[in-house]
């Protein structure tokens, strides 16, 4: 009789807050300047592991600001494969910061030739970005040991994985209104039902959406929402006109309005990732 597996849950998967990761990179930076640069990357492009570690510099364009993820790190064959062509191969927009970050560590550490075979035997002339002191690929598990689970457990995120920073992409940017479109392909899953883990991290937005298919509602003082939004829109861009939007407004909003809030948040089906202050344990 066969031994049925545990199933890996959506409580299985984190990610972090802006908060915990500056706190992450605040400790990171007194142990290893390489995990401080590894947690920036790795948050700001939401790159998997294998990618991070077989990132060659002549993939980051810090004047264009983008990552070309042409071939990632394989760990089972022990070789940096590419992506087949047409399929997965992806840009990934940085940020100013992140190019700026990245040019000063490369200042101040002299990219070393690539070690790490490449599948067809063919020989590397570029330098990986994140590697070894020898120029190899960074190992996961000696990363884990050497630096990154004490780093984690010291800034109070004991139990975070080095997988939680592309959670954690994905996540930022849904909370802030990038599309799922844009999420699946900027993480590189080849279908969207992936992505949608991370749908019900946008509920807080669908009031909007609603607001736009019910449209406007009058309030207890005979205004429309749109009204009130349109007037309010006119304060903030012409202060001096602020008697007219008084008199549209006539007297604001009734006492006994009250105020829109977001919804609670109906629970969704499948895998969703949860926040780190949330976690039990994640299974990296």
């Amino acid at each position: 009789m066969g031994i049925k597996l545990e199933t890996v849950t959506a409580d299985d998967e984190y990610f972090m807050t802006r908060a915990e990761v500056a706190r992450f990179r605040g400790v990171a930076a007194e142990d290893s300047e390489l995990l401080d640069l590894l947690i920036d990357i790795g948050t700001e492009t939401g790159l998997r592991w294998g990618e991070l570690a077989g990132l060659h510099l002549q993939r980051v364009d810090t004047k264009r600001l983008v990552i070309q993820v042409q071939e990632a790190w394989d760990k089972h064959s022990n070789e940096i494969k590419p992506y087949p062509k047409g399929r997965r191969r992806r840009g990934v927009p940085i940020t100013r910061r992140l190019a700026g970050r990245i040019d000063d560590y490369v200042k101040r550490n002299p990219p070393k030739r690539c070690r790490a075979r490449h599948r067809g035997g063919r020989r590397c002339t570029g330098a990986l970005l994140l590697a070894s002191k020898a120029g190899t690929p960074l190992n996961y598990g000696n990363m884990r040991r050497r630096h990154w689970d004490s780093v984690a457990e010291r800034a109070g995120l004991a139990g975070g994985t080095p997988h939680d920073m592309r959670h954690t992409y994905a996540s930022w940017l849904i909370q802030d209104g990038a599309g799922i479109e844009t999420v699946s392909a900027l993480l590189g899953h080849k279908s969207w039902t992936t992505t949608m883990r991370y749908a019900h991290l946008a509920d807080a937005r669908w009031a909007k959406v609603r607001d736009i298919i019910g449209g406007p509602e009058p309030t207890p003082d005979g205004l429309s929402s749109d009204a009130i939004a349109e007037a309010v829109r006119v304060l903030a861009a012409e202060p001096e006109r602020w008697a007219a939007v008084a008199a549209a407004l006539d007297g604001g909003l009734a006492p006994n309005a009250a105020p829109i809030l977001p919804p609670s948040g109906d629970a969704a089906d499948g895998a969703k990732i949860i926040d780190l202050a949330s976690r039990r344990r994640s299974t990296g």
